[in-house]
């Protein structure tokens, strides 16, 4: 029972040992996260610092655009009562256009109506001239081809022939070897 006991008593002594390490080594270990969050702080803190001056500068020249932007919005109300003038000018003006538009409408409407349709009916038949003679054309070419390749026909089986005739001479002399 005593060894039981001394045994116990051992192992609680090095867990209490073991435990006592590892309390030093979190210890360092906290220490050194401590110190980079520090470093890290500190230079947040500086970049902080240098960014101060620059955000009040900029609020600065916020305020004086926003006061450029409205005293440029008094000017615009300011002018939109001329502009409503000369807009009911331009509109009377624009009135006037279109009733000079319909008149010339009704009076040149059926000439350009009439000579549409002729510069139509020339153009028809300038494409049905084209498309004749472009038939024509390529029937010509059809013949051409069809003569060609008959030509060519003819000479392939000449050349056969004369392929069969060598074939027959080789193997005539291959049969007397």
């Amino acid at each position: 029972m005593e060894t039981a006991a001394f045994i116990l008593r051992l192992l609680a002594d090095v867990s209490i040992i073991f435990l006592f390490i590892a309390l030093v080594v979190l210890v360092f270990n906290l220490t050194k996260t401590f110190k980079a969050l520090t470093e890290k702080l500190d230079a947040l803190s500086a970049d902080i610092k240098d960014i101060k001056p620059k955000l009040e500068l900029s609020l600065e020249k916020v305020n004086s655009l926003s006061d450029n932007v409205g005293a440029l919005f008094t000017n615009v109300n300011e002018q939109v009562d001329k502009v409503g003038v000369v807009v009911n000018k331009f509109s009377d003006t624009a009135n006037d256009v279109l009733d000079l538009a319909d008149n010339l409408q009704q009076k040149v409407r059926n000439p350009l109506l009439e000579g549409a349709s002729t510069v139509s009916a020339i153009a028809a038949g300038v494409r049905t001239f084209t498309d004749v003679w472009n038939q024509g054309k390529n029937r010509r070419s059809a013949k051409k081809q069809i003569q060609l390749t008959e030509k060519l026909t003819e000479s392939v089986e000449e050349f056969n022939k004369e392929l069969d005739e060598v074939n027959a001479q080789l193997a005539d002399m291959k049969s007397k070897d």
